[in-house]
């Protein structure tokens, strides 16, 4: 997915038929090597995003902007003091070269009129944004900055003279004359034993290997096909195929569409989406079954798509790593919390022995002498006769060990009411953190996982001020103090059953609590996997009489399916069967101080199910 020649014309073709004679309101830099001019026109105002990023360099009209940082940088109020205000007199692009020169007719700090030229160069890691003075061809700045200690070719910076990238020596595609030889005789050239399709990437400008690759698929030659298998039967076909390319290019003929593999229907560019390739014109090596083409109105349009797209996947995966990690990292302190609060247990449950060991040293005080240090007695079991050994101190008197033996006894029994409250408590805990894992794991959507974000820095596990997977000090889990509304954020998934019930799902706790707590209706039956983490599911009850009274009667089969989906949606996805446990909604209740997602419920009874989602299910909007 290169951003090559035959794009970039593409790109400068919509900008000049659009943005020519347009006036610069406005120059902003939201990203270290990003730029967006604002731009006007009678009736209109629109973007232009101008990125040097080393994998994302590109140019487009853009439809949304991006946060600014509070001081703009260096370049940034350079080009502000240069450009705004301004007007774009014309958009060059040298050949098919990856550089676009936008030509600006402004005015300097006298009210003199005076040319600008932003430079915009495409080229990898070493792509660049310059701003020249186009009378002396003189640098006033660039984005990205280098000496001669940096690059041998040239510098960019301030005050130097402007040199063009080096002339990589390639053929111009739009002065090729498909027709007349030079074609083959530029190829036969080369060693024969060299794919053909590398050998136009070489020698031709302006072309990418996925266009390199469409010209010999359209020449009707394997995709591999090298030198020495062609005639001038294979030539001639190269050469329309080239004659195509270089039609579509010379009167604008162009298709943006971006290629997908198994992209789903409503929405192709989701976070599910696997984009194989972007190009401004049709591609045959993708006109198979396994690939998906979206179409768009214009190159910035395409590119735009498809690089949202990309940024929201790796938002996505990104920030779900950094909850995948805090949720880990909470979870093994839980576990080990439980551990030693279970051996304090254990410690604890050993005060019965404290307790007979000090009635057997009253019962058998004659038997104690000044000094001992361990002494076997016989317990007060007679069916069960045994020797217990007792340690004693021997500096204190036998009713003396006997009392530190009942002290000993005491404390252990004053602890054991706290030990268990604190078990309990981290019972919850794990409970908890494991029910937000598996709404981590359900998570398809950016929102869903700020709302997973949001929920675990209010139950204290990250710092609000700080990023995700940065480990907060603060409360412990406790009282749910958020009060999710529709309005707020994202909204249970919704479906239709098969006999036209509506469903709706809950995948994370503040979508469980707001579905359950506000959504349902007392009617509605719920439905949640029994003494597993997963989603709440409800079935809205239908109104059948006149009077508007719901029915409660469930069809069997659209219960099972709301079963399958609250199976699908917990940690028993992978298994074969869950019970699903289903009651009316009037029978859960969330007790003040439980956490997120969390509910109690009677009256109800259970299914088992295999964890899927019925073909059957329409999903709704």
């Amino acid at each position: 997915m290169a951003f090559d020649g035959v794009t970039l014309k593409a790109i400068a073709d919509e900008l000049r038929s659009q943005l020519t004679l347009a006036r610069i309101d406005r120059v902003v830099q939201p990203e270290r090597e990003e730029i967006h001019l604002l731009l006007r026109q009678p009736g209109r105002s629109c973007r232009l995003l101008i990125s040097a990023h080393p994998e994302r360099a590109r140019i487009h009209l853009a439809s949304e902007g991006k946060p600014n940082p509070s001081t703009p940088p260096l370049f940034c109020m350079v080009l502000r003091k240069h450009l705004e205000g301004g007007r774009v007199a014309g958009i060059e692009q040298p050949g098919l070269e990856r550089v676009l020169s936008i030509r600006i007719e402004a005015t300097n700090e006298l009210g003199d009129p005076v040319k600008r030229a932003l430079i915009c160069e495409f080229m990898g890691k070493h792509s660049n944004i310059i701003l020249l003075d186009e009378a002396t061809n003189q640098i006033l700045d660039g984005i990205r900055r280098y000496s001669f200690a940096s690059s041998r070719y040239r510098e960019v910076l301030p005050d130097r003279p402007y040199l063009a990238p080096p002339d990589q020596g390639k053929v111009s595609l739009l002065e090729l004359d498909p027709n007349d030889g030079s074609l083959s005789r530029m190829l036969l050239a080369e060693a024969w034993n060299r794919p053909v399709w590398r050998l136009l990437f070489e020698r031709l400008d302006g072309l990418s290997p996925l266009l390199a690759r469409e010209l010999v698929i359209r020449a009707g030659l394997d995709q591999n096909a090298t030198l020495e298998g062609c005639g001038d039967y294979e030539f001639n076909r190269l050469g329309q195929a080239v004659g195509w390319l270089k039609e579509t290019l010379l009167t604008s003929s162009y298709r943006p569409n971006l290629v997908l593999k198994n992209s789903p229907e409503p929405e192709p560019l989701g976070l599910d989406s696997q984009i194989a390739e972007y190009s401004v014109v049709p591609l045959q090596q993708f006109e198979d079954r396994r690939y998906r083409v979206v179409t768009f109105r214009g190159p910035s349009e395409m590119l735009e798509g498809y690089h949202q797209t990309r940024q929201r996947q790796i938002q996505w995966e990104k920030m779900r790593q950094e909850l995948e990690r805090v949720l880990d990292n909470s979870l093994e302190k839980a576990g080990l919390k439980l551990a030693r609060r279970e051996d304090s247990l254990r410690q604890i449950q050993r005060a019965e022995e404290f307790k007979l060991k000090g009635d057997l040293i009253m019962t058998y005080l004659y038997r104690i002498r000044p000094g001992m240090e361990e002494i076997t007695l016989p317990g007060f079991d007679e069916s069960r006769p045994q020797e217990i050994a007792i340690s004693l101190s021997p500096q204190l008197t036998a009713v003396q060990n006997a009392q530190s033996y009942y002290q000993r006894y005491g404390k252990a029994r004053r602890g054991l009411d706290a030990v268990n409250h604190y078990l309990e408590e981290s019972r919850r805990e794990i409970e908890y953190l494991e029910t937000v894992s598996q709404s981590l794991t359900m998570s398809t959507t950016l929102k869903e996982l700020e709302e997973i974000r949001e929920e675990l820095t209010e139950q204290g596990y990250l710092r609000r001020s700080s990023l995700p997977g940065q480990p907060a000090r603060g409360r412990k889990p406790g009282k749910d103090r958020s009060k999710p509304k529709p309005e707020d954020g994202s909204l249970p998934d919704q479906y239709l059953s098969s006999d036209g019930y509506l469903l709706l799902v809950g995948k994370n706790n503040r979508q469980n609590d707001l579905l359950t707590m506000k959504l349902a209706r007392r009617e509605d039956t719920w439905l949640h996997a029994k003494d597993i983490p997963g989603a709440h599911v409800i079935i809205r009850a239908q109104r059948e009489d006149r009077n508007g009274h719901p029915d409660s009667d469930i069809p069997p089969k659209t219960l099972e399916e709301a079963a399958q989906l609250a199976a699908y949606f917990s940690r028993g996805r992978h298994s074969s069967t869950v019970n699903i446990d289903y009651t009316q909604r009037r029978h859960v209740r969330k007790p003040g101080g439980f956490p997120p997602g969390k509910v109690i419920y009677d009256n109800h009874r259970t299914l088992l199910v295999r964890p899927e989602i019925s073909p059957n299910l329409k999903k709704t909007d």
